[in-house]
């Protein structure tokens, strides 16, 4: 009998190792839920040099997933554009599985949806507090129309410092602005020059130097960090921070690779983009004073709009904001604008 009982004890010892080996092989929820990840290797792409700030977030974002994923998740980014996929082009590639992972200009899709044109518009938001109002209350728009049309999920997004007018001569009135050639990087930007005399011009980025250079163009609407980025101090004289408009950066998935992951590299994508996006909201007003600071003290001189300047640009603006809601003619945009304009003591539009 005392024979027989330590038999079937040491069966039952057995049966319960055999039992917890298998159970530790599998994630739930019990353990650190790494062991059953499959690795994955993702590709992302970006039109940016590794060194401009969404790149170097992407990168951190990166790092921070491998390292919480037990180096499940590798993602491996393409910077400088070397895959060959434009920011205008993500939404089509990441549909279409030319590349898994992209980081894109919102604004710059907005030919293909127009509802990611709203940050874009001139003047709509005069502060960071407000652009991230307008982002936040966009999400849940953003997301259907990414999912259900691009067959993507985006992860997360961030702000660029607020566009500003940089030019070989002084700009003090929107009368000073005609006549002027300026690079503007989407058509909310082409309008604005356009309503003041200017004509825009549709150049990518790498190309903005040398066209500054051979006096192609003589001014560009962009952030502190593009001029940074292209070493404006060298080819133009003044910067005007009229803050004129927002762009966001946003880092997408396609849907068929984010399926791929497990529950718990899903979980911790989320998580980790969560805290990026944190980041980079809390971080961008020093940002953009910092890269402010840098092109001043290599030579650019800045010259402060006068209200009266920043209050006849924004009239024009309005006009833009009506044509801009007239042409999309769709009721959720018109929704999120009025939600925005409600947010933040402006006025709704009635379209009739």
């Amino acid at each position: 009998m005392k024979k027989f009982s330590r038999m079937t004890a040491l069966l039952m010892a057995l049966i319960m190792v055999f039992s917890l080996t298998a159970c530790g092989s599998k994630d739930d929820g019990s353990g650190d839920g790494q062991t059953a990840d499959k690795p994955v290797t993702i590709i992302a792409n970006t039109s940016y040099a590794a060194d401009n700030m969404h790149v170097q977030y992407m990168q951190k974002f990166a790092d921070m997933v491998n390292e919480k994923t037990n180096g499940t998740v590798t993602i491996n980014i393409e910077a400088g554009g070397a895959l060959g996929i434009g920011s205008y082009d993500v939404l089509r590639a990441v549909k279409n599985n030319e590349v898994p992972m992209s980081e894109f200009v919102i604004t710059g899709v907005e030919g293909d949806e127009k509802i990611m044109g709203i940050y874009g518009l001139p003047f709509l938001c005069q502060d960071y507090d407000q652009a991230q109002t307008i982002w936040e209350l966009s999400i849940p728009y953003v997301e259907k129309v990414a999912s259900e049309k691009w067959n993507q999920k985006i992860l997360y997004a961030g702000p660029w410092p607020f566009t500003c007018l940089w030019s070989q001569k002084k700009v003090d009135s929107v009368a000073d602005m005609k006549g002027l050639k300026t690079r503007a990087f989407d058509t909310n930007n082409a309008l604005i020059c356009e309503a003041t005399g200017g004509t825009p011009y549709a150049l990518p980025f790498s190309e903005v130097y040398s066209s500054l250079a051979t006096n192609l163009i003589d001014s560009v609407l962009t952030s502190t960090q593009s001029a940074v980025d292209g070493k404006f101090w060298e080819v133009l004289e003044y910067y005007q921070p009229i803050s004129m408009g927002l762009n966001l950066s946003a880092i997408t998935i396609s849907n068929d690779m984010w399926n791929r992951l497990s529950a718990n590299q899903q979980q911790v994508m989320e998580e980790c983009a969560q805290l990026i996006e944190d980041e980079i909201w809390d971080n961008i007003e020093t940002v953009d004073a910092t890269q402010a600071k840098v092109c001043t003290d290599n030579g650019i001189t800045e010259n402060p709009p006068s209200d009266e300047f920043k209050a006849d640009l924004a009239a024009i603006a309005q006009d833009i904001h009506i044509d801009w809601l007239k042409e999309a003619n769709d009721p959720d945009i018109l929704a999120l604008y009025n939600a925005y304009q409600e947010a933040v003591g402006g006025e709704a539009v009635d379209l009739g």
